[in-house]
């Protein structure tokens, strides 16, 4: 990633801290057009377009964007904006139908982050997540069949995808997340706290829901890195929230992320707050600001296989993601595994075969995985792991 864009994205995510702390925005002004540009590629490429006017005067994008482009940009946040109005009341809707098919349910993730920004327009989502208990699950599947949702996809049989024209999507948990049995059962005690709200939605008390936001960004660090807007999320529920931290700090400990939580909130204060930070802090937010959304290292085996050691604590499962044998893996080489899971075993037996008729060719292949990517890369990769306190010794 080049310079211009970091520099761009480091002074954009100070404005957000800026209006954020309702302090003068003196870094929002821009002095060229390729200033101006990395800004506004920066803001799209972590999903915080529908912020342009909270970080980027409208004089100076005219000074240097023309009147065509300004008018596109306009209406890219207007659409978000307006995307996001409409999801809020589909999420609305999906909870009245759930409801109404007695299925007790939270609504996670970015529907209700909202409630912790400046403006609750500004954070907008993709997709509306629901936890419900796997003994309901059946009943809130006909439940989103009522209303016109259509089975998409499965992740790992516990999170389930559907889909609405014009492009609605949902997805239900069966859990909420966390790599090992230890962590899914802490995790699982933060949906038995929720609270009722209405009918049978309920809702995670802040205290849960900052570690329910804290291990979802956690997740994607180790899965795949992550861009700005999840660590914004964890910044702004710490900061408008009053929170208990007797309470949070054990449950923090039992999951194994107290470490990653100090080290977001070193990365949180430099990004938002202008503080300085040492070497190792500055290679995460270069890493953070050079990230999509969703990051985007978890394309590489030879990177993976450090994610593996930091969530995988089965030796077995690590072998497997190793060396491209995961279910997921598996069945990017084979799609009939998406309709037909039962055939995954089935799969080693064709995958053995195929590595003796072409050994040279999966021997070739491999080769060439390993020289697209330097050790300079994993080494750095490993890095800032390790900064962010993620184990990545074999366990």
């Amino acid at each position: 990633m080049d310079k211009c864009y970091l520099d761009s994205g480091y002074i954009v995510c100070n404005a957000i801290g800026d209006a954020i702390n309702k302090k003068e925005n003196s870094t929002a002004s821009c002095i060229s057009k390729s200033d101006a540009e990395n800004r506004v590629r920066f803001l799209r490429a972590h999903s915080l377009v529908s912020m342009l006017d909270f970080v980027v005067k409208k004089d100076d994008l005219r000074l240097y964007i023309s009147d065509d482009d300004c008018q596109k940009l306009d209406a890219i946040v207007k659409k978000a904006v307006f995307k996001q109005l409409k999801y809020d009341a589909m999420s609305q809707s999906i909870s009245e139908c759930l409801s109404k098919n007695a299925v007790k349910h939270i609504v996670l993730k970015g529907v209700e982050y909202k409630r912790f920004y400046p403006e609750s327009f500004v954070r907008t989502s993709t997709d509306i997540d629901i936890y419900v208990d796997k003994s309901d699950l059946q009943k809130a599947k006909n439940a989103l069949a009522e209303i016109g949702f259509l089975y998409h996809k499965a992740y790992d049989n516990r999170e389930f995808s559907f889909k609405k024209e014009p492009r609605y999507y949902v997805e239900l948990h069966t859990d909420l997340e966390g790599f090992g049995k230890a962590q899914k059962r802490e995790l699982r005690a933060l949906s038995d706290n929720a609270n009722k709200v209405g009918g049978y939605r309920y809702a995670l008390n802040d205290n849960d829901f900052y570690i329910y936001a804290l291990f979802h960004l956690y997740k994607h660090f180790v899965l795949s890195g992550v861009g700005v807007r999840m660590f914004l999320d964890v910044y702004l529920i710490k900061k408008t929230a009053d929170l208990d931290y007797d309470y949070i700090a054990p449950v923090l400990k039992k999951l194994g992320i107290s470490g990653f939580e100090q080290a977001v909130t070193q990365v949180n204060s430099c990004l938002f707050e202008k503080n300085i930070a040492n070497d190792d802090i500055k290679a995460v937010v270069q890493f953070v600001l050079g990230s999509g959304t969703f990051g985007t290292v978890c394309d590489n085996r030879y990177l993976r296989k450090l994610n593996s050691k930091a969530t995988d604590t089965s030796k077995i499962k690590r072998l497997k993601n190793d060396y491209g044998l995961g279910f997921y893996s598996m069945k990017r080489r084979y799609p009939v595994l998406e309709k037909a899971p039962f055939l995954y075993p089935f799969s080693f037996v064709h995958r053995f075969f195929y590595g003796i008729v072409h050994r040279r060719d999966v021997l070739r292949n491999d080769k060439e995985l390993k020289q697209s990517i330097s050790k300079q890369t994993v080494d750095k990769y490993e890095r800032i792991l390790n900064t962010m306190k993620i184990a990545t010794d074999d366990k």
